[in-house]
């Protein structure tokens, strides 16, 4: 029997200003509009966008809320979606132009990528890896969704558990002065894992 989950079909973005959030991101990260045909699954999604993989949905934050705070990149739960591209420096300019804040420039960390996390006017975070151009569109896509966790073997189980496939797991990383730079932290150590879900990690 094949697997029932094939894929992630969108990220939601919880913003107190949807239409400035959504010209923020239709600049910086080059969304196009949601086609109706693809609108399936969910119907009426509302405010729906894409990327080359997936779809980006913006949906209305209580004002009153602590959603612009600054979150760490390490609180529990959900931190940032990552944004792949062979051309990164293309899309960290047009993040800075379009409004956005960074942690650091790009860095590489000997993985033959670079990396760098950027933030919207509301403070959410992009990751942005360049990867190598092994092929010429620049155009980004969605590479994965990060979700920070002090159990991270019993998480990492469950969501492989959950898509039915096997997930991919890093040593432990730390002192590394490009980590703290890039998640804006000191004395960064973190344990990484990968669960492949078919259009994304």
């Amino acid at each position: 029997m094949t697997h029932p989950i094939k894929g992630i079909h969108h990220v939601a973005i919880a913003v107190t200003d949807v239409p400035s959030a959504t010209h923020f991101y239709v600049q910086a990260a080059q969304l196009s509009p949601w086609p109706a045909a693809q609108g399936l699954i969910l119907p009426e999604l509302g405010n729906m966008w894409r990327l080359a993989n997936a779809g980006i949905r913006f949906l209305s934050a209580d004002p009153s809320g602590q959603q612009q705070k600054r979150r760490a990149v390490s609180e529990a739960g959900i931190t940032h979606m990552c944004l792949q591209t062979t051309d990164p420096a293309v899309i960290h300019h047009a993040y800075a132009k379009a409004g956005g804040s960074f942690h650091s420039g790009l860095i590489d960390l000997g993985t033959g990528f670079l990396y760098c996390y950027a933030r919207d006017l509301e403070k959410n975070v992009t990751e942005i890896e360049g990867v190598a151009p092994v092929w010429a569109d620049s155009k980004p896509w969605l590479a994965h969704v990060n979700l920070a966790t002090s159990d991270f073997q019993r998480l990492l189980g469950f969501y492989a558990a959950l898509l039915g496939t096997t997930a991919i797991r890093s040593p432990r990383l730390k002192d590394d002065p490009r980590l703290d730079a890039i998640a804006d932290l000191s004395n960064v150590e973190l344990r990484m894992g990968w669960v492949p879900a078919g259009n994304m990690q």
